[in-house]
């Protein structure tokens, strides 16, 4: 997304269409739009949904698929007037709630991405995958017998190590993420175009930030420190890939040792363990990169931060942030490297400023 101008020197727009499952745009609905807000929650199962109302409760059938954009446009003294349109997601819309007056009808709709669709969704007479399946291919399978021909998980060699059978009325939405754990994958999300996603975890401090939020330039409307979430304390973590068919079990074990981290074992003064089964997984690598990830979880409940800015519809999953926000004084609040966990982005004007929840990265280190 090209860098826009400050708060109050850009211009909201909201466009939404009909779609279908495909993501194909049909009619165009942005005249209707009374408001619309996107919410995305990245450790939730469903992780993002849309609200909005429109001024005529019959413009969206029951179970329709829409795809809302926000344009933003802001004047460049060099370049002059500069405009972006961003896709902000591809849902599916329940029956709407509706209210009526004497004048007119409002249509409250409420769509979520396509994890829901797929939690609806069972294996109706169960499913069984042989010894020496690829299981990248497995989830892709289960994607596409649901509808979802858009894509992107990269290709892994990593197979079942033995027959695994999923009963009957399992959702599609469980096997799938279960599979993608087992592989070392993160669970499955549906990224701002509505292609289903997933990819290898890999620890945080080793993803480029994809840009910086910083106080200097009037970027943050507002901060708030929130409270620990001791929910996600971890301060050692155990990997285990365990197939009686191979010679030596693969096992990780790890620990948050670090002086400047208060969730670490010597700072907290005991052991909070958590043990990931990856039974699929192929390398002692591959175990490890899940267990640091771990680990960064585990330790970001040291600072969790809540902070306001001008739109930003760019977002991605499992993305990093630098913060550099100081107080008018000079003060540092908050700085480094910082992962969001929750985002709010308004789709008018009146809705503004974009509301983010992240966490500090805090690296791990080794016993």
């Amino acid at each position: 997304m090209a860098t826009v101008g400050n708060a109050g020197m850009y211009r909201l727009r909201p466009r939404c269409y009909l779609s279908d499952q495909s993501g194909a745009l049909g009619d165009e609905l942005t005249d209707l739009m009374a408001d619309g807000e996107v919410n995305v929650d990245a450790d939730a199962e469903v992780p993002s949904t849309f609200s909005c109302r429109l001024r005529d409760p019959a413009a969206v059938p029951a179970w329709a698929w829409l795809r809302p954009f926000l344009r933003i446009s802001w004047y460049d003294p060099t370049l002059g007037l500069q405009a972006v349109d961003e896709p902000v997601g591809h849902y599916q819309v329940m029956p709407p709630r509706e209210s009526h007056s004497a004048a007119m009808g409002i249509a409250a709709l409420d769509g979520r991405d396509g994890c829901w669709l797929l939690k609806q969704s069972s294996v109706a007479s169960g499913i069984t995958y042989a010894q020496g399946a690829n299981v990248v291919e497995a989830v892709r399978s289960l994607l596409a017998g649901a509808g979802f021909a858009r894509v992107h998980i990269p290709g892994k060699s990593n197979t079942f190590r033995a027959k695994r059978h999923f009963e009957a009325g399992t959702p599609r939405l469980d096997v799938v993420n279960e599979l993608l754990h087992a592989v070392g994958y993160y669970p499955l999300w549906f990224d701002r175009s509505g292609v289903a996603m997933s990819r290898r975890i890999q620890p945080r401090y080793k993803v480029e930030p994809r840009r910086t939020i910083a106080s200097g330039d009037g970027d943050v409307v507002r901060l708030v420190e929130l409270e620990t979430d001791p929910s996600r304390l971890c301060n050692r973590v155990t990997v285990t890939a365990d197939d009686p068919k191979r010679e030596a079990p693969i096992v990780v074990v790890k620990s948050n040792t670090r002086a400047d981290s208060p969730a670490s074992i010597a700072n907290l003064g005991f052991v909070v363990a958590k043990t990931i089964q990856a039974s699929n997984v192929d390398t002692a690598s591959e175990a490890t990169d899940i267990a640091n990830e771990a680990l960064e979880d585990g330790a970001s409940v040291e600072r969790r931060m809540s902070l306001a800015t001008g739109p930003d519809p760019a977002y991605g999953f499992h993305e990093t942030i630098r913060l550099a926000v100081e107080r008018d004084d000079g003060t540092a609040v908050v700085d480094g490297l910082w992962f969001w966990t929750n985002l709010k982005l308004g789709l008018m004007p009146s809705q503004q400023p974009m509301a983010w929840v992240l966490n500090k990265v805090v690296p791990y280190s080794e016993e």
